[in-house]
């Protein structure tokens, strides 16, 4: 029998040194995988980095189309992306816009879970778009219809505004909401699934399965602590996501909710109790595509008439207020 090897309390490295050895190594070698490439076998300094920090690949492209409708110039949409959203995904909702005249700018980004334990995330998951956002912001008349994917785009959003600052909402006209934003502390592990071959693309099965337990593990605290907190401030805003989008973020009054009672990831009940929360609360001028079986952040795959239609409704609308 192989003896079981031996982990020290506290010692990142040991564990991580552990949770590899159990690791078959022909899984390595099926991966085309080398041992001193996988993220097990990197030196102490980086792992640690790497299991606190992860990677977070991002990417930020700027779309014009063709020819600029006078009334749309001074209207730019921001799209932010979900979790494993590639900017390939993304182009397609920009292409939208574009054939409606519309100058766009997509941003694909991963969170890191260790990010997701706090509505606060540091401004280096956005930091990329500055320069591009900037400059299309420059005319002082221009507005910003944001749509957003999924609750990544969420904490992105927390991100941004820590990036570029508390006053970018002030520019923010109208919002899209594409499955999100909802509590999704049951789900978390699928976004898991999602997420973490990103952060630790050297990471084989075994090793992202063990990643993925321990993370799970250290989410539970974080939501028991949080739940403590809030019941004795009654202020869930200052921690947990969900809140904070809809009680700090100061989103604009102008919103449309995309979203379906079949999303696995984010549930539509918690969705729909953030919109009334919006329309009561906030005053909100509230728009809804509401679907019955299609899949978190399918939408548009599955209906993609329907879903254009309402985008450029919902665009008359903002214009025409």
């Amino acid at each position: 029998m192989t003896k079981q090897p031996r982990v020290e309390s506290g010692s990142l490295a040991n564990l991580a040194r552990a949770l590899y050895s159990l690791t078959p190594r022909s899984t390595g070698e099926r991966l085309g995988l080398s041992r001193r490439r996988c993220l097990l076998g990197s030196s102490t300094k980086q792992l640690r980095r790497r299991m606190i920090l992860g990677q977070f690949p991002s990417k930020c492209v700027v779309t014009k189309p063709a020819l600029v409708a006078d009334k749309y110039s001074d209207l730019i949409v921001v799209l932010i992306g979900w979790a494993g959203c590639k900017d390939a995904y993304l182009s397609k909702y920009s292409a939208i816009y574009e054939r409606r005249g519309l100058t766009s700018l997509r941003y694909t980004v991963a969170i890191t879970s260790r990010a997701m334990r706090h509505a606060h995330v540091p401004a280096r998951f956005t930091t990329p778009m500055m320069p591009a956002l900037r400059e299309l912001l420059r005319p002082p008349s221009r507005k910003i219809l944001f749509h957003f994917f999924s609750m990544n785009s969420m904490f992105a959003l927390s991100s941004l505004l820590a990036a570029y600052g508390p006053n970018l909402m002030d520019r923010a006209q109208a919002a899209v909401f594409d499955s999100t934003p909802a509590e999704y502390s049951s789900t978390f592990g699928t976004v898991l699934d999602f997420t973490l071959p990103q952060h630790f693309p050297s990471a084989g099965p075994l090793t992202l399965a063990a990643i993925k337990y321990f993370v799970l593990r250290l989410n539970d605290l974080n939501e028991y602590k949080n739940s403590i907190l809030s019941a004795l401030d009654g202020k869930p805003e200052r921690r947990e996501i969900y809140y904070w989008a809809g009680r700090s973020a100061r989103l604009p009054k102008q919103q449309l909710y995309i979203y379906s009672r079949k999303d696995g990831v984010c549930p539509h009940e918690s969705i729909t109790a953030f919109r009334d929360d919006q329309i009561s609360r906030r005053g909100a001028t509230v728009s809804t595509l509401f679907f019955e079986n299609s899949e978190h952040v399918q939408h548009y795959r599955t209906y993609p008439d329907l879903y254009t239609s309402t985008l450029y409704k919902f665009i008359d609308q903002i214009i025409s207020q």
